[in-house]
């Protein structure tokens, strides 16, 4: 594992663990490693053995010799899958991985036996091993081909060598396991009956369909000391799951929120962003693993300069060479990334150097700035593209985006999944997302590839105060006094098109001092709101101050309404 800051790592362990088992489920992936080793020797190994003419030479060899006798290849693949079986249990991991380790050395020991070798070698061979016992020339057939058995005995061995590998990477998993929930343990002994103060950086972590690897990064996170205050907001686009859960009762910094459908990567940002109690937001991906003093490191260097209006920080891959050092993007709208693949050394260390785009996987941005740019742009549902046309908003604002040198984490794309299926999916969503990017920003899409965009480089330099009070931040300007609060229930999306009719119903009953709360079943963002004024005839000035928008559960939680209003079908009628 690389060393990735001039000390050690806390996280390396872990991370190295995790990233070897793919960043998926846990209990899948070893039942798979577990899987093709044993399913190789219980059912294609022995049948072949069984099928050769060589059998005799087995029934031979367990009469004289006993030291090793075939039949306990079976009993070693039936062990191996109890082994495999009793990993759904994680108390017995320790044992577990001690076994395991200690069943791969008994098979890689059979199969390096130098009478089976002769045996599998040829029936010749054998008669020399056992002494010229006259039945295994009688047995033998010509059409046998001891090249295949002998190529089936290194398959064997092989899979022991994988099998006593794996035994050593889930007793190393086990051990930060271990660790991990002690500090678990410390911590909710430690719970806080009230939330901790105002934090200085709120982290936002979307899950999805990974509820473990967010736990992971939770723990990750809670575990290394960052050199600042935070708190953590999962956005969960999936359904409430008990290790989403057990993260928020076990640290008061953490806090998940439920939305109920899955909104995408994007406007689930959005609606853990509007949510946050610090200054500054950090968008971190759940296959991130960070290190010591990581936030520190990136909010120093964000404060220290006002010209600065998105900072990312350097990606490494689990390899230990750079994944990600900034990005530029070209006339045809690729994004490339810089000096991926190179070594960590030529890096300058650097606090912050200028780019073009910087990945949302590290992203640290003012809250009020990201309200002002408008948040993640709701068109590149579900997700990709979405960080670059942030960045492009920023630099088109006159602000520098930039990343850390002194910062590197470690990233392992795609949570691990490469997949053929996993890939064609989002190469999918890349393709459809670029096409999004190069129709809003005036891009060729027949531009010459690999060449640097210069679009905004004759821009004004501005500072993130000039923008953030140029633009407003929905959400957080001032309001005029409510004196009516009016519910608009609705059931309809909030896109274009669909959401016009709902906001001008919305405005109307506003008035000129109520504030229109428009519930749906699930959450969606203020900013997703303010990006639709436009297309329903409005400025976002005219929506800011009178309409907002909740979830049913949280609208419920808001208070007494003076009014309640329901939007469905074109039509307005009042029920309540």
């Amino acid at each position: 594992m690389p060393d990735l800051t001039g000390g050690s790592l806390t996280f390396a362990g872990l991370a190295t663990s995790v990233a070897q088992l793919h960043l998926r489920d846990f209990d899948d992936d070893i039942a798979a490693a577990l899987g093709e080793p044993t399913e190789l020797l219980s059912s294609k190994l022995i049948p072949e053995i069984r099928a050769s003419s060589t059998w005799a030479c087995f029934a031979a060899l367990r009469r004289a010799r006993r030291r090793h006798p075939v039949d306990p290849l079976e009993d070693l693949a039936q062990r191996l899958k109890e082994q495999a079986a009793r990993l759904t249990d994680a108390a017995s991991l320790p044992g577990t991985a001690d076994r395991l380790g200690e069943l791969g050395e008994q098979i890689r020991a059979v199969m390096a036996n130098r009478t089976l070798r002769a045996l599998w070698d040829g029936a010749g061979t054998a008669r020399r091993a056992l002494g010229g016992s006259p039945r295994l020339g009688a047995r033998r057939r010509r059409s046998e081909r001891p090249s295949r058995l002998s190529s089936s005995l290194d398959d064997a061995a092989d899979a022991a060598s994988r099998i006593v590998a794996l035994a050593a990477l889930l007793a190393e998993t086990s051990r930060r396991r271990e660790r991990s929930q002690r500090w678990f343990d410390a911590v909710k002994g430690e719970r806080e009956s009230s939330p901790a103060p105002s934090p200085d950086v709120s982290i936002v972590v979307v899950s999805y369909d990974d509820p473990r690897l967010v736990a992971s990064c939770a723990t990750v996170v809670g575990a290394v000391p960052a050199g600042a205050t935070w708190e953590l907001l999962i956005a969960n686009n999936g359904p409430p799951t008990r290790e989403l859960s057990q993260c928020a009762e076990a640290d008061c910094r953490v806090r998940v929120v439920e939305i109920g459908a899955n909104r995408g990567f994007g406007e689930a940002c959005n609606i853990a962003a509007e949510r946050a109690r610090a200054e500054h937001l950090v968008f971190l991906n759940a296959d991130v693993f960070v290190a010591d003093g990581w936030l520190a490191t990136l909010l120093d260097a964000y404060i220290s300069d006002e010209s600065i209006g998105i900072l990312g920080a350097t990606l490494v891959s689990p390899d230990g060479t750079v994944q990600e050092a900034g990005c530029y993007v070209d006339a045809a709208g690729h994004v490339w990334q810089n000096s991926r693949g190179s070594s960590l050394a030529d890096l300058e260390n650097r606090r912050a150097v200028r780019t073009d785009h910087v990945s949302a996987a590290c992203t640290l941005v003012s809250r009020e700035l990201f309200g002002a740019l408008g948040g993640f742009d709701f068109r590149y549902f579900p997700a990709y593209c979405e960080d670059l046309d942030l960045c492009l908003k920023a630099r088109s604002a006159g602000l520098a985006v930039a990343y850390s040198e002194a910062l590197k984490v470690l990233h392992v794309e795609h949570g691990g999944d490469t997949s053929d299926a996993k890939m064609g999916s989002i190469q999918a969503m890349v393709a459809r997302n670029r096409v999004e990017v190069i129709r809003k920003w005036g891009l060729a899409e027949t531009g010459e590839a690999k060449k640097r965009f210069d679009g905004f480089d004759g821009i004004a330099p501005s500072t993130r105060a000039a923008v953030i009070s140029g633009r407003g931040v929905p959400g957080v300007s001032q309001r005029p006094a409510v004196r009516t609060r009016i519910a608009l229930r609705t059931s309809i999306d909030l896109a274009p098109g669909d959401a016009a009719g709902l906001l001008r119903a919305a405005v109307r009953l506003a008035g000129d001092d109520g504030h229109v709360t428009v519930v749906t079943p699930a959450p969606w963002s203020r900013l997703r709101l303010s990006a639709l004024a436009e297309p329903a005839g409005f400025t976002p000035g005219e929506i800011e101050g009178k309409v907002g928008v909740l979830g049913e559960t949280e609208a419920a939680g808001a208070g007494r309404y003076d009014a309640v209003y329901d939007y469905s079908d074109g039509r307005l009628r009042k029920v309540g």
